[in-house]
């Protein structure tokens, strides 16, 4: 059982960021506090793989209105590198995606994929409406981080 018990799951849309999976994808996001990492599974397409992000390689999880994002002020994430792969993350965004992803859910996190270490990229989701868990799950997620993860 969860030291968290409810709250480590959330239903989510998403928009960039996960390999395999396209924008809009319906998806639920579960904190595995067993196996330490977040994972990603479809809910629209049962054959698409899980992914798993390991939580040593997440650097923070927060909400974000992304037309604060160069607004340290207003940006909880703020912060140089995590901002950028937000930025690439977001590129290409249309009105229409702006009124579904405007306060979306972000998680910056290190990869060393194409031999670059400390490369920093974001996965960037948003609630799919009514989602009574998100704030339980954002508050959990962080403090999880907090207890395991060194920089």
């Amino acid at each position: 059982m969860s030291i968290f018990g409810k709250g480590n799951t959330v239903n989510m849309i998403h928009y960039d960021g996960l390999p395999g999976y396209g924008k809009g994808y319906a998806i639920t996001v579960t904190l595995d506090e067993v196996n330490r990492c977040l994972t990603f599974h479809s809910r629209a397409f049962k054959n698409a793989p899980d992914v798993n992000l390991p939580l040593e390689k997440v650097i923070n999880i927060g909400s974000i209105d992304v037309k604060d994002i160069d607004k340290p002020q207003k940006n909880p994430l703020y912060d140089s590198y995590a901002t950028d792969a937000v930025k690439f993350a977001l590129r290409g965004m249309t009105d229409k995606d702006m009124k579904l992803f405007r306060y979306s859910v972000v998680i910056n996190y290190v990869s060393d994929s194409d031999g670059n270490k400390n490369w920093h990229k974001a996965i960037v989701i948003a609630s799919n409406g009514s989602n009574p868990n998100l704030g339980s799950f954002l508050k959990n997620t962080q403090s999880y981080l907090k207890k395991t993860v060194t920089l």
